[in-house]
């Protein structure tokens, strides 16, 4: 039996896709094997060798996806094989690039073991902990700010994580990895196309960052999926329940959520609107009104700057190499940020709320959020692959793909600056940051503008 494929608009066999090939079977092995190569051999690979391996796997996985979307599939089973062998290790190996697991299982012993609200109190209050002492050093003079959901989990696990070091990383990175396997299934579900779950489980940002580093990003990915499923099958409660659950996990994710409710505006009747956006505005936007420290600590952590953001890039251009002065750019970048985020989270409300399904302006508002943050983490652009991952892959699924998985291989260069790495700077500071904002906002602004009358083959298929 045949099908329409949601991501090219041609039949192709359910489930095999395109019949396998020589030069996607062996771009498959490298995505995967570089990947694997990386997490089980941290500590015997000199920094730039792993970044050197996570763009070959970067390079190789952007190939399977281009080659699969050109000829209309992928072979299923050498892409299952190809996620799962990183996806495993990425659980069973220690996390190296992220150090989060900890400050997770800190949050959640000041509630449960000191009794103190992670929200007002920072890890190093409790220099006695020994959980506190493998706070990543940077982190451990910062309070939580997690969303209540996420924070709920932190104070369940701790009495179950202890202060084991292993069985904290197992735990987060476990749950992570059942995330991102439940997301997959869904992709599954949703489109049979083995291109989709390639798009997202082959990306090395997916395992080697989001798993490895025991990151809530993929239950947030998971749960707009299923609010994104919902409101496809107009279950208007459910889905204002599921939105309400992913910003209570990150607050990032109300900006999706903010791309439903318009989209429903423009087609569903205000009751039904207002039963969308009413557990929203209750269970995910009021709470973190009513948290004691969460906004302050908010406002604090937008003052930091990535080494790969674009905010970083305007302090390149202008601070390193141009005429300002070392903090010149302070008073003025909160401002620039909110009104950048601001104008293309308008455009995409404006331009891309009218289409059959929201998903591309649900990813769309999480890439206005990134490309105008002042720190940007591989991870952070998870959540909005496997809404991008519904469609054909464009400019906007690229641009966050490639940019995450990019940071992710910035990362691994512990000393990137003028003076020390002027070659890798200037383009991992600089030349990737612009092209991948360039190109975020160039799709939300200046690409197609989503409206109903396109075609029905490239919406997703509703779960049912």
């Amino acid at each position: 039996m045949e099908r329409a494929s949601p991501r090219t608009g041609r039949a192709a066999p359910s489930g095999t896709g395109a019949g396998p090939s020589g030069p996607v079977r062996v771009a498959i092995a490298v995505a995967s094997g570089a990947a694997a190569v990386v997490l089980v051999g941290f500590d015997l690979l000199a920094p730039g060798l792993r970044a050197l391996l996570l763009a070959f796997a970067l390079g190789a996985w952007a190939g399977v996806v281009a080659l699969g979307a050109r000829r209309g599939g992928l072979p299923l089973r050498p892409v299952l094989v190809g996620i799962t062998v990183p996806l495993a290790l990425a659980v069973v190996t220690p996390s190296h690039h992220s150090l989060d697991v900890f400050s997770y299982a800190m949050y959640g012993r000041m509630a449960a073991v000191h009794h103190v609200s992670p929200y007002d109190a920072v890890p190093a209050d409790f220099p006695e902990d020994p959980v506190a002492a493998r706070v990543g050093p940077m982190w451990r003079h910062t309070p939580d700010i997690y969303g209540p959901a996420f924070t709920a989990a932190m104070v369940v696990a701790a009495p179950v994580v202890g202060t084991d070091p292993v069985r904290i990383r197992l735990v987060y990175q476990a749950l992570s990895a059942l995330a991102l396997g439940l997301v997959l299934a869904l992709l599954w579900r949703m489109t049979r196309s083995a291109v989709a779950l390639a798009f997202v489980g082959l990306n090395p940002l997916a395992t080697v960052s989001v798993v490895n580093g025991g990151h809530p990003d993929a239950v947030v990915a998971l749960v707009l999926l299923v609010a994104l499923a919902l409101a496809l099958r107009r279950r208007v409660a459910a889905c204002g329940l599921a939105l309400a659950l992913a910003a209570a996990v990150n607050a990032s994710a109300l900006v999706a959520a903010a791309a439903v409710a318009v989209w429903a505006l423009r087609r569903w009747s205000v009751r039904d609107v207002a039963r969308l956006v009413g557990p929203v505005a209750l269970l995910g936007v009021l709470p973190y009104l009513l948290l004691p420290g969460w906004l302050a600590n908010a406002h604090a952590h937008q003052a930091l700057v990535s080494r790969q953001s674009v905010w970083r890039t305007a302090s390149v251009l202008l601070v390193d190499l141009g005429p300002l002065a070392r903090g010149d750019l302070d008073p003025i970048a909160p401002t620039v940020t909110r009104v950048a985020f601001v104008a293309l989270l308008l455009a995409v409300l404006v331009r891309h709320t009218g289409a059959s399904s929201p998903a591309f302006a649900m990813a769309a508002a999480v890439g206005a959020f990134v490309a105008t943050s002042p720190w940007v983490m591989p991870w952070y652009v998870f959540a909005a692959l496997p809404l991008l991952a519904l469609e054909r892959p464009g400019a906007l699924a690229w641009a966050l793909g490639g940019w995450g998985g990019l940071v992710l291989v910035g990362d691994q260069l512990p000393r990137l600056s003028l003076a020390t790495a002027p070659g890798a700077t200037v383009l991992l500071s600089v030349v990737v940051p612009v092209v991948a904002v360039v190109t975020i906002a160039v799709a939300i602004v200046g690409g197609p503008q989503r409206t109903a009358r396109r075609p029905s083959a490239r919406a997703p298929v509703a779960v049912g």
